[in-house]
């Protein structure tokens, strides 16, 4: 909404212009900008109220990549370092793959059994053939 507070003929260009909640914004002498975080809005009336509170509550990161006003339903959640994932308008599943992390196997082959970040230290180095040999949790000898 726009408004001058002065309407006098004498008081020119100080009108203002105001984002309708949950948006924000404001100009003096133009039309305003809207910016809608939605992973920091609150919003009651918006189909995903509370999206921060959301991936907040899995121990993720709410990231809304376009913050225009007129652009909603477009956050994620991201994993939090060093694990990895995204998901859109969900929390994500993360995974910890412990091969991306250890550059221990060297030109070995590195396999993570499982790769939930609850599981750590089952990453394996394989040789690669024609040399044969394993160990899990480093270089294979």
């Amino acid at each position: 909404a726009c408004e001058d507070p002065d309407v006098s003929a004498a008081s020119r260009g100080d009108w203002t212009c105001v984002c309708a909640p949950p948006a924000s914004g404001i100009e003096v002498a133009h039309q305003a900008t809207c910016v809608l975080d939605e992973c920091t809005a609150v919003c009651t009336a918006c189909a995903n109220a509370g999206a921060g509170n959301v991936c907040a509550k899995a121990g993720q990161l709410c990231v809304d990549a376009n913050t225009d006003a007129r652009a909603t339903g477009d956050w994620r959640c991201e994993c939090p370092a060093p694990t990895s994932g995204a998901a859109a308008l969900r929390p994500a599943e993360c995974s910890l793959d412990e091969c991306e992390r250890n550059a221990a196997c060297g030109d070995q082959t590195c396999h993570d059994a499982d790769p939930s970040p609850a599981s750590t230290n089952d990453w394996t180095c394989t040789c690669v053939l024609p040399l044969v040999g394993t160990e899990v949790g480093g270089a294979a000898v």
